[in-house]
Formats: C-alpha cells, sequence, structure tokens
C-alpha cells in the first residue's frame, strides 16, 4: 500500500507479525478480512490453525515463508470472518483468479506501478452513506502496488479451509457483485469449506453503513469459533445461512459442531400462501449504456422384482459427444441435454431462479402441510427434491431420473431412484399424495400418457404439478424477434423436437394432458422469464440475471476462474450440441458462430427477451 515495491509477501508479512504478536502471547486471533484484503488474510493463516493431525486441505500446516515460536500457550487462530471478499487459493495471486484480466474498477498503471481507481469511490464502495461521510471514507483509502496484485504465488495460502468461516455477503455491493459472492460459497462448500453465509443489504463496506449488525454478526462468530460468549454480547441477531448452492452441501458441510448456523426462523411445511401474479408486461429499465455488454444420507436401493433399473455399469456408461456427456443408451429416451457437471450445475441455477420467482416456493398447487409422500419425476440434480424434504420432514420422497447423477449425502427422508418415466412406472396404484415434474421438455414422446401415469400413481385428493418452459425466444417490443440467431435458436429447437419425435414445446399439451388424465380443479398460471437483468422490477432482475447465467457459454473476461468456473455451465452447447450435431446434423464448423451470436445477444441489454415458464396443476378426484 502506498508504495509501488510493495508486494504481496509484506502484506501476508505483515499480518502475520500482527497475528504472532497475539498468538505467542497465549492469545486466540479471529481474522478478519475485507475487499481486497481477502487473499492477504487467508495467506496470513498458514501454520496458526491449531494442528488436528492434517488440515481439511491436505496443505502443509507449517507457517511459511516466515516462522513462529510454539509453547503450551500459544494461541491460535480461530475463525475467519470475509467481508465482501474472495477465498484465496493456494498458488494463485490475486490477479490468477481473475485470469489476469484487469477488472473494470481500475486500470494497470505501469509508469506509477499503482492499480489506479477507475470509479468514484463515493458511488462504487460507498453509495450508502451520508455524502460527508463517503467522502471522508473516499479519502482514506490507499493506492495498491502492482506488485502486490500481480506477484507472490509462493505465498498464498487457502486459510479458509484449515479454519471455520463465517462470510458476511453484501447484497447492494457495486465492487463485487453479490452474484460472485454468493456463487464462491457454493464453491468454497463444495472444496470442503465450513462456511457460515449470512447477507446484509449493504454496499461494499458494511462497517460503515451497518456497524452495529456487522458487530452482532462477528460476536455471534466470536462464539462459535470459541464456543463461549464474549462480554456484553448485544441481543442476537437473527441470520440466515443462506444456501444458494444445494441443500446437501449445507447438511454435509456445516455439520461440525463447531460451526453452528445462526439462529433463524423456522420454516413452516405448508403449501403457498401467496404467488406473484403472473405478469402482463415486462418492463425493462432505463438503459443509457452501449448495446453490447462483455460482462443424513439416504442410498440407491435395487428392486430385482421390479423394472426398475439398477445402478449398473451399463448406466454408467454414458455417451460422450465432443466432450459432454449424455444418459446411457440402455434407455430409449432421446432425452437431449446432458448429465455431466455443467448441466447438473445449470439444473441448480434454475431452481434457484425459479425459486426466487416464486418467492421462495417450491410449488404452486394448494397440497397443504400433512404431505406424507412425494415423487418427483425428472430430478435432475436432485436439488428440488432435497428442498422439498427439507421443508417437509415427516414426508417420504422419491425422485427419479434417466441418470444417476444425485448427490449421497442428502436428507433421510429422500430416496433416488433411475428409471424411465416413458416406460410403465412401477409404483402401485394411489402411493402418492404430490407428484411433482419439471423441466421434462424435448424428453417425452406422448404427453397424455405422462399424466396418466401420475393420475394412477396419485392417490385421491392428491395433486400433480407439471412445469415446463416454451423456450421460443419473446420480447414485448420485437428486439428479441429481430434478433437473428434467436430466430436460428428457435429453429433449432422446433426441427430438433420433431426429428426426435419429442417437442419442446408443450405448453398446450399440460392442461390438456392433465385433463384427459381425469384430474379436476385444474389452475394453470404462466410467467414471463427475463433473459438479463434489464427488467425494473429488482426481483425479477435477480431471476433474469440467474437465467442469463445458466445459458451463457463463456466466462472470459468476466469472472474469476476458482471463484465461478464450476458454478458457469457451457449451457447453450449443452442444449443444442446433440440436436445439431447428431439430430439434425448441420454443418459442424457454423456451430461455433452459432454460439457466438447466442453469447453475443445475451450480452446485449437492448435485447429485452423472454421465455414463458407455465405451471398446471390439478386434483385427482375423491
Amino acid at each position: 500500500m502506498d508504495d509501488p515495491m510493495a508486494t504481496f509477501k509484506d502484506d501476508v508479512d505483515a499480518v502475520r507479525s500482527a497475528i504472532a504478536q497475539e498468538t505467542e502471547n497465549g492469545r486466540d486471533v479471529i481474522v478478519i478480512t475485507h475487499s481486497c484484503g481477502g487473499t492477504v488474510g487467508n495467506s496470513a493463516v498458514r501454520g496458526f490453525s491449531r494442528p488436528a493431525g492434517s488440515s481439511a486441505s491436505g496443505q502443509s500446516p507449517m507457517p511459511t515463508p516466515t516462522s513462529r515460536k510454539r509453547t503450551p500457550e500459544t494461541g491460535h487462530v480461530v475463525g475467519i470472518i470475509p467481508i465482501a471478499t474472495g477465498f484465496c487459493f493456494t498458488g494463485l495471486t490475486f490477479m490468477d483468479h481473475f485470469l489476469n484480466i484487469t477488472p473494470p474498477s481500475f486500470r494497470v498503471n505501469k509508469k506509477t506501478g499503482y492499480a489506479d481507481l477507475t470509479v468514484r469511490p463515493q458511488k462504487f464502495f460507498y453509495h450508502d452513506l451520508p455524502p460527508a461521510e463517503a467522502d471522508h471514507a473516499a479519502s482514506m483509502l490507499t493506492t495498491q502496488s502492482l506488485k502486490a496484485l500481480f506477484e507472490g504465488r509462493e505465498y498464498s495460502y487457502s486459510g479458509w479451509l484449515d479454519v471455520p468461516v463465517w462470510f458476511i455477503g453484501t447484497i447492494e455491493d457495486q465492487g463485487l457483485p453479490i452474484l460472485i459472492q454468493r456463487a464462491q460459497i457454493g464453491m468454497v462448500r463444495m472444496l470442503g469449506a465450513r462456511v457460515v453465509y449470512t447477507e446484509l443489504k449493504t454496499s461494499h463496506s458494511p462497517f460503515l453503513s451497518q456497524p452495529k449488525q456487522v458487530v452482532q454478526i462477528v460476536l455471534q462468530a466470536f462464539e462459535s469459533f470459541t464456543c463461549t460468549r464474549a462480554d456484553e454480547t448485544p441481543e442476537t441477531l437473527e441470520l440466515e445461512n443462506r444456501p444458494f448452492i444445494p441443500q446437501w452441501l449445507r447438511h454435509f458441510f456445516m455439520s461440525s459442531p463447531k460451526t453452528k448456523s445462526p439462529t433463524g426462523p423456522s420454516s413452516p411445511a405448508s403449501g403457498p400462501k401467496s404467488t406473484p401474479s403472473p405478469q402482463t408486461e415486462l418492463i425493462p429499465i432505463a438503459d443509457n449504456d452501449d448495446d453490447v455488454r462483455d460482462d443424513a444420507d439416504s442410498t440407491l436401493e435395487t428392486d430385482a422384482d421390479s423394472s426398475t433399473a439398477s445402478v449398473s455399469s451399463s448406466i454408467l456408461h454414458y455417451r460422450s459427444i465432443q466432450g459432454r456427456t449424455f444418459h446411457s443408451d440402455k434407455f430409449v429416451t432421446e432425452y437431449s441435454f446432458p448429465n455431466d457437471e455443467q448441466q447438473l450445475e445449470s439444473v441448480d441455477i434454475s431452481h434457484h431462479y425459479l425459486t426466487v420467482l416464486l418467492d421462495g416456493q417450491l410449488y404452486l398447487a394448494p397440497i397443504g402441510d400433512n404431505v406424507q409422500k412425494t415423487l418427483d419425476i425428472g430430478t435432475g440434480s436432485g436439488i428440488w427434491a432435497i428442498d422439498f424434504a427439507d421443508q417437509f420432514p415427516q414426508a417420504e420422497v422419491t425422485a427419479t431420473d434417466l441418470s444417476p447423477t444425485q448427490p449421497k449425502w442428502v436428507p433421510p427422508n429422500v430416496r433416488f431412484e433411475i428409471d424411465d418415466a416413458t416406460e410403465t412406472w412401477t409404483w402401485k396404484d394411489n402411493t402418492f399424495d404430490f407428484v411433482h415434474m419439471r423441466y421434462l421438455f424435448g424428453a417425452i414422446q406422448d404427453w397424455t400418457a405422462l399424466y396418466q401415469q401420475a393420475y394412477r400413481v396419485c392417490t385421491p385428493g392428491g395433486w400433480v404439478e407439471s412445469v415446463e418452459a416454451d423456450i421460443h425466444f419473446r420480447s414485448d417490443d420485437g428486439t428479441a424477434e429481430e434478433e437473428e440467431v434467436y430466430k436460428l435458436c428457435n429453429k433449432l429447437y422446433e426441427e430438433g423436437g420433431k426429428a426426435i419425435g419429442r417437442t419442446f414445446f408443450v405448453h398446450d399439451l399440460q392442461p390438456k394432458g392433465i385433463e384427459e388424465a381425469g384430474f379436476v380443479d385444474i389452475k394453470t398460471a404462466d410467467y414471463k422469464i427475463p433473459i438479463g437483468d434489464w427488467p425494473k422490477d429488482p426481483r425479477l432482475a435477480e431471476v433474469g440475471r440467474f437465467v442469463k447465467l445458466t445459458l451463457e457459454n463463456d466466462i472470459e473476461g468476466i469472472l474469476s476462474l476458482s471463484f465461478i468456473s464450476v458454478l458457469y455451465s457451457h449451457v447453450v452447447q449443452g442444449y443444442t450440441l446433440l440436436l445439431w450435431n447428431n439430430v439434425l446434423q448441420w454443418p459442424k464448423d457454423e456451430y461455433q458462430v452459432f454460439l457466438i451470436g447466442i453469447r453475443k445477444a445475451l450480452r446485449n441489454r437492448k435485447i429485452h427477451g423472454y421465455f414463458v415458464v407455465r405451471y398446471v396443476y390439478g386434483r385427482k378426484p375423491e
């Protein structure tokens, strides 16, 4: 800081010296990091955590590059509290996390050796502070040397794998968007981090805008890290340990008794109390920017006496097309979407935007509180079934899919089965009081037969709910209809569906098929799903951001590889690859051109595109 020759090692050593001053006097330490300090703070933790054989990361517990004395009275780092920052990865510099692509908020000034801000900090970091306070905070900022950002791989360290973490996310952050903060939490949990995550509706610097709330969170973290209560601790602040990534990650990674979750209101096991009304028109925000922005467990069981397929080598032998895997040839269903990790992550993000769309609800059918047995058809990653099982712990939840790609660590009331929904269902009549199916478009040849199967296994008085997307790209102002690549995408799905005999456009088939199957009290609700954050409505803008996330094919120049790459799916490629190459057999050399066009259109904020999701539910007569 304020020295163009200052290095990342200098910053890490300074923090390590401060930590050692406390630990060598027998005091435990909690490291609080913020913004660019996240990389430094995590790296400084190396060797200071309490010895426990080997760390969760398998990283060397020895402190390097500086040494420290150890005595029986030596203290330790017992936890990290990151605030609006990132998670450092061993062997990566600060800029490595951004693919060495300079973020738009600053520029490299080789003449001075500093990273110069290109934004007005009062608005970028402190927009929710009074003007005088924002000016004062901005005046306290120091310049950052380029050496500290681009060098120091040998000193970086994933300290968040050695100690528990309480992360404070900042919802209105313009410096580090909340989407990135949430996504990185999911990633580090998958890598073994023990993270309690909460959010404050604040700018990049919550300790200035909401100091009381930050202090309360810090004191709760202190209690969690040390299993003691701080003197004069204020009344506990109710926080939400927001999962974002599937619930099973929270069940697994948050199981350590040392990282207890903050107290929060329990989720009522009840049906939807209110749902957002279907939209008539999506209103875009005023946009003065350029057109395009480059922006407890259950197990898999077998039943030799039924036709339910066991998890065998034939099922696990997926087809591979240009590096993407699809379900096994064992099943006759020509499901056109991949079953690999990229696609499953997209399923999880799609689940999130649909949940946001319904204000946190998982379904629309009025199923009541006393659900006993639920069936989820085409479960994909299993996220809906897992969340439903969490909400209804008394219910037995059975979830099926063509591929055994679901997690093993799930609530005890969830069971996954490998089955083809287009074949005869093996469950007995009148078994389930709620049958749920979502996003089966492109996989079903006879929708009436599907709903007849659901009717048979549904209990009298039980409900079926079908959720499907009409993936025609539309707009209310004609901007999507004028986009040539969207026209081509619509044509791809129309002709591809005809070629495989399984349409991708089933909205008319849903209410018709459910009625023909025998269900009554049928209700239909259509929702426009924006593509991108162009809607004026904040909730719909958030939905649109996640929709765009599931569709984007490239993270170039946008996000950190380490934080986000496993969450960003090559979904456009996954959705279209099988249809383009193997079904329609269109020219392969034109496929990449098509993808480039899609990516460009997705980033064009002048295109106010959306697609429609239809919810249809009905009751089986008693």
